[in-house]
């Protein structure tokens, strides 16, 4: 399974977390993502959500094989908006 287009990304993370969020970042592009940073005061936890219903699971599934600081989180499914930030994916980073 694939989308039409490319996956739509959002990495919010934490100044701790700069470093790892442009590595992320720099990975998902080499993959044929599309992805914004957006940097906060305070992030609880570390995930990946799925906002994006019909996102095949595989993609994301793919993408945290293959990303080395991905592969220990947990993908949870959660399609409400959380401020505009929300596209297909939206990964939080806080160390």
């Amino acid at each position: 399974e694939s989308l039409k287009r490319p996956v739509q990304c959002t990495i919010l993370y934490t100044k701790n977390a700069e470093e790892k969020a442009f590595k992320i970042r720099e990975e998902l592009i080499k993959q044929g993502a599309e992805v914004t940073l957006q940097i906060r005061d305070q992030i609880i936890g570390e995930h990946i959500s799925i906002h994006n219903i019909n996102i095949p699971t595989n993609i994301v599934k793919h993408y945290k094989k293959s990303i080395p600081e991905l592969n220990n989180m947990q993908i949870v499914m959660d399609d409400f908006t959380l401020e505009d930030t929300s596209r297909d994916v939206i990964i939080t980073l806080n160390k």
